[in-house]
């Protein structure tokens, strides 16, 4: 009687059981490389959705931030306006003028310059448009004043409210500044 393994000679049984181990190795290894990649992915997929979320979170943070600072901007400014106004105001009642800040009589009504290389100059007094005269020696009574000698009262006190008007825009300025820069 003829028995199985004696039917297949021993160097191919040998060589079986080697090929059928390596088989058994080989789909050993396919599926711990499988499971491995998937917790490898469901790590990396947590990891991913909880930046997600950090984001998410960060953003939500910041633009409030920046809506509570954009707000605190827009109140120091009307708090600077209104503060301004009332100056003003005062510095109207005080000088008797009621348009403190109105137009200077030597500041030519048409505004500024046309903005053109050729066009009318912005002062356009006698004289504003032409070069410059030559320098020379003068004497001390050789000196002429090229306008008023003195200003008119009318004027003063037009130049004294155009002044108090001016340093009270400069420091409403500086606070708003320093207001503004003081805002994290």
């Amino acid at each position: 009687m003829l028995s199985l393994p004696n039917l297949i000679p021993t160097r191919y049984r040998v060589a079986g059981v080697l090929v059928s181990a390596a088989l058994v190795a080989l789909a050993l290894l396919a599926t711990g490389y499988h499971y491995g990649a998937a917790g490898v992915q469901a790590d990396w997929a947590a990891e991913k959705a909880d930046q997600v979320i950090a984001d998410a979170h960060a953003r939500q943070q910041q633009a409030e931030r920046v809506t509570a600072t954009v707000l605190r901007q827009t109140d120091i400014t009307q708090e600077t306006d209104h503060a301004f106004a009332l100056g003003r105001a005062a510095l109207s009642d005080l000088y008797g003028v009621h348009n403190a800040g109105a137009r200077n009589p030597y500041v030519p009504a048409g505004g500024g310059a046309s903005g053109k290389p050729d066009g009318r100059p912005a002062d356009t007094r006698p004289g504003a448009g032409s070069p410059a005269p030559e320098v020379r020696d003068v004497r001390d009574d050789e000196i002429q004043l090229i306008g008023p000698a003195q200003p008119t009262d009318g004027e003063c006190a037009g130049l004294r409210a155009d002044a108090a008007l001016t340093t009270l825009q400069l420091l409403h300025l500086q606070a708003w500044v320093v207001e503004q820069g003081a805002i994290r």
